[in-house]
């Protein structure tokens, strides 16, 4: 019974985010009882991301990697690091790119885009892969500094930030 409660719930939560009406999170912020991750940083302690590694079983994280500069109409991948809290069924990573950027293959195919978001449903042996990379090819003109956004979204825990890079330089 419970197998067919959580494959309903994944169906409901596929619809929900191809409607696009996935439930956003209050517009309040709650100060979170956990200690700060120390992966919170700009740039992650080492090249081989061992903050991941050791999964936190408290929550979901994500951890984005961009290069440190790009140069217009130049592809470069950007890596998303996935941990997931164990007992979940299925996740939606949303990014977000600059204006004009867009992507151009991905590690998982992607399942919806709407402008210059990009979003990926993963869940079952998709869950156990611990990371997405995506090709983004920048437009001809850009502004000087671009941001990146991103959020993923899970039945229990709802709206889960995604740190780590989320500024890069664009060299004219």
């Amino acid at each position: 019974m419970a197998k067919k409660y959580q494959i309903f719930l994944l169906f409901i939560a596929w619809g929900m985010f191809l409607s696009g009406c996935m439930m956003q999170a209050p517009h309040t912020e709650k100060k979170s009882s956990l200690p700060s991750h120390p992966s919170q940083e700009t740039s992650p302690p080492s090249a081989n991301y061992s903050i991941l590694r050791e999964k936190d079983t408290r929550a979901t994280t994500i951890y984005r990697k961009l290069p440190a500069s790009c140069k217009p109409e130049t592809p470069f991948t950007v890596t998303l690091l996935i941990a997931v809290k164990p007992g979940t069924t299925g996740i939606i990573i949303e990014e977000i790119l600059p204006d004009g950027w867009r992507v151009t293959t991905a590690s998982s195919p992607w399942n919806k885009q709407e402008g210059t978001t990009w979003k990926w449903l993963r869940w079952g042996k998709e869950l156990e892969e611990s990371s997405l990379t995506y090709t983004v090819l920048p437009p001809k003109t850009s502004e000087k500094i671009v941001e990146w956004k991103g959020n993923a979204k899970t039945h229990k825990e709802r709206m889960i930030p995604i740190f780590g890079d989320n500024k890069m330089m664009v060299i004219q």
